[in-house]
């Protein structure tokens, strides 16, 4: 059960970078809502009186909070699946282009 240092490092980082887009996307989505006036429930639109609750879908506001649902729905097979990978004794340059290809 030996891992290659070089592998795991590539592996931690790839999974540091896709989890750091995930958490720009958060704060991304949240932006994006209170920018378009657009709040997810009655309880946010309560600091902010302009704001109307369930009134259409803004469209910008909905492409960022799928690109943010995918972000979620794809991180954590990457890390389990990735996080197994390494214990199958793969090359450097497999693995590399692996986690790039998932990466980017």
């Amino acid at each position: 059960m030996n891992v290659d240092p070089e592998i795991f490092g590539c592996f931690a980082f790839h999974a540091g970078l896709v989890t750091l887009k995930t958490l720009c996307m958060a704060g991304l989505t949240a932006r994006m809502r209170f920018k378009k006036k657009n709040p997810i429930s009655r309880e946010d639109a309560a600091f902010r009186k302009a704001d109307k609750v369930g009134i259409g879908k803004d469209e910008d506001v909905e492409r960022i909070r799928r690109a943010h649902q995918n972000d979620i729905e794809n991180i954590f097979p990457f890390l389990t699946l990735g996080f197994v990978y390494l214990f199958t004794g793969p090359t450097l340059a497999t693995a590399k282009l692996a986690f790039r290809i998932f990466s980017a």
